[in-house]
């Protein structure tokens, strides 16, 4: 089975993730869902030279999924280098962030982000 964006699009919209799984490019359209995110998608684009200049950037995902000569290794490349990027900050802030729970006594998860603390560790470790 291969399906058209839309209808992927659809799928995902209503949860229904065996039948994206069970596409024959079910896995592309959610490794391309995962980094959608419109500064992500033009890091993407320009790294391999695809042209968006004349796209709303609603559209950048779903030209990007349609073009047949951007192949899931380079998806795949893409998607594990912001990995090693994001990994390689929080191991800077490791340190910190140790020091920072440290000095928990107490921590209510379902309060409001009212002090620096949470505003450090709920956004940037926990969530």
């Amino acid at each position: 089975m291969s399906m058209s964006f839309t209808e992927l699009n659809n799928c995902f919209r209503t949860n229904n993730f065996p039948r994206i799984e069970n596409d024959n490019r079910g896995i592309r359209f959610l490794k391309l869902r995962s980094m959608s995110r419109k500064a992500t998608m033009e890091e993407f684009c320009e790294l391999h030279h695809i042209d968006i200049q004349n796209l709303n950037s609603k559209n950048y995902f779903p030209h990007i999924f349609d073009l047949e000569n951007i192949k899931n290794e380079q998806i795949d490349n893409f998607i594990n280098s912001k990995y090693q990027e994001e990994r390689q900050v929080r191991i800077e802030n490791q340190d910190y962030l140790v020091d920072q729970m440290n000095r928990l006594q107490h921590f209510d998860w379902g309060g409001s982000f009212g002090n620096s603390l949470e505003k450090n560790i709920v956004p940037k470790f926990c969530k």
